[in-house]
């Protein structure tokens, strides 16, 4: 993310948020000019209008008045109407309140108006009120106007109104995460399957946004070809190997006919090589068909353990097991049980005694780990030996094979759910782990 964006929200959420609140803050900036200019700047116009013709009425008239009978005239206004004069040198009854700044906005526009014969006060208390000043003959008189018509009191609206506004940005927000955010989570949950080798469960293009559907719908078309093709290679992988086992069969048992004690060295090379081959040729098989014609059902991890250790087992090799207390796991019987004998028979083939086999409980997960005493990994090449055919004869004692043990095995455990761990142990050797979910914790 660039240097000027940095301030900007992570989430679709956060930045619809912010977009609509943008928007409504530039509305009301808008509609608030609009206000000023359209209605309230005329209001002080007609105000100022009238609040210099009344003014000038009633100093013309007072001043026109005799002396004595101008506390009569004053009393009479008074009763006449609303706008109030009163003889006092101070403003009446304006205390300390500080005015609001529309209020302020008011009296300055007022003030600009009705020029500096007249000065301005404002009464908050108990009524809100604008009083004038005059000078009739020395003497100081203060006119009133009540303020309502002048200034309606729209203070507790305009905050009612914001709060109401900023409400339904944030509901408008939750809207639009809930018909936009919701599919695109679902398309990124289903890309997760599709990496783990799942059906994905795609969102109902009824139901999300034309672009997100259109999304979804290539998605759904991407994940079909990639079934197909994935199909596609495991049927060429075991019809290739299928073909290939015929002649071998044939090979071995053309050697095992042979009657020839001077070439017996030489036939047991070829029946070891034949071996080699066939045992390719089941990795092969086992690496195409791994895992896609079974289901998801709970097992005993250890049992499944024990099982395939004494499939391997020999009496001449160390094999420690380790089996704690585990819950029943989400597992492919099959498949589990092939990950296990191939990080044996890797642990075997390329590593030293003595072996452990340890199962654990992580919390809603069961681990298996497979330890040997070899010489381990390069660290910069155990993200590679994941990848199916790589090998690292010179690392790990130059033994012949296909490759695929770990491949197998990793592809496995993203089956169900994880990944194949491996890392070097302190104490030399490597560690191989893979995790399960486990059906309950009772």
């Amino acid at each position: 993310m660039s240097r000027k964006a940095r301030w900007l929200p992570r989430t679709l959420f956060g930045r619809n948020l912010l977009l609509i609140v943008a928007l409504v803050a530039l509305g009301q900036l808008a509609s608030g000019a609009i206000w000023y200019t359209q209605v309230q700047r005329p209001r002080v116009d007609r105000a100022a209008a009238f609040v210099l013709w009344h003014a000038g009425t009633v100093r013309t008239t007072l001043a026109r008045v005799p002396p004595a009978d101008r506390d009569a005239t004053i009393a009479e206004l008074n009763r006449l109407g609303r706008n109030g004069v009163r003889i006092a040198d101070v403003a009446p009854d304006t205390g300390d309140i500080p005015l609001q700044p529309v209020a302020r906005l008011f009296m300055r526009r007022l003030q600009e108006r009705i020029g500096t014969d007249y000065q301005l006060s404002w009464q908050v208390e108990p009524e809100r009120r604008l009083w004038v000043r005059l000078n009739v003959d020395g003497r100081t008189l203060w006119c009133g106007y009540s303020a309502d018509g002048l200034m309606p009191d729209i203070s507790g609206l305009v905050l009612g109104l914001s709060i109401t506004v900023m409400l339904l940005a944030f509901v408008g927000a939750a809207v639009i995460q809930r018909h936009l955010n919701a599919p695109l989570r679902a398309l990124a949950r289903a890309a997760g399957d599709v990496a783990l080798g799942r059906k994905p469960q795609l969102p109902d293009e009824r139901a999300a946004p034309e672009e997100i559907a259109v999304v979804a719908h290539s998605f759904a078309q991407m994940s079909t070809a990639l079934d197909d093709l994935e199909r596609e290679r495991a049927l060429m992988l075991a019809g290739v190997s299928h073909d290939l086992r015929t002649p071998l069969t044939k090979l071995r048992l053309g050697l095992e006919m042979l009657d020839n004690p001077a070439e017996a060295d030489l036939i047991a090379s070829m029946v070891r090589s034949i071996e080699t081959a066939d045992a390719v040729i089941d990795q092969f098989i086992d690496y195409a068909r791994i895992g896609h014609d079974e289901a998801m059902q709970a097992i005993d991890l250890n049992a499944l353990v024990r099982h395939a250790v004494q499939a391997v087992l020999d009496p001449r090799l160390d094999i420690a097991l380790e089996l704690g207390e585990l819950p029943q796991v989400l597992a492919r019987p099959v498949a589990a049980e092939r990950l296990v004998t191939n990080l044996l028979q890797n642990a075997m083939r390329h590593g030293a005694p003595p072996f452990v086999v340890r199962t654990e409980c992580d919390g809603a997960r069961a681990r298996l780990v497979v330890q040997d005493r070899g010489p381990g990994i390069p660290e910069a090449e155990i993200d590679r030996l994941r990848q199916p055919f790589a090998q690292l004869d010179t690392a790990r004692g130059g033994k012949p094979g296909a490759g695929l043990g770990l491949a197998i095995a990793d592809r496995v455990a993203r089956l169900h759910g994880g990944e194949l761990g491996l890392r070097n142990r302190a104490e030399g050797g490597l560690e191989a782990s893979v995790g399960f979910a486990c059906v309950s914790l009772n």
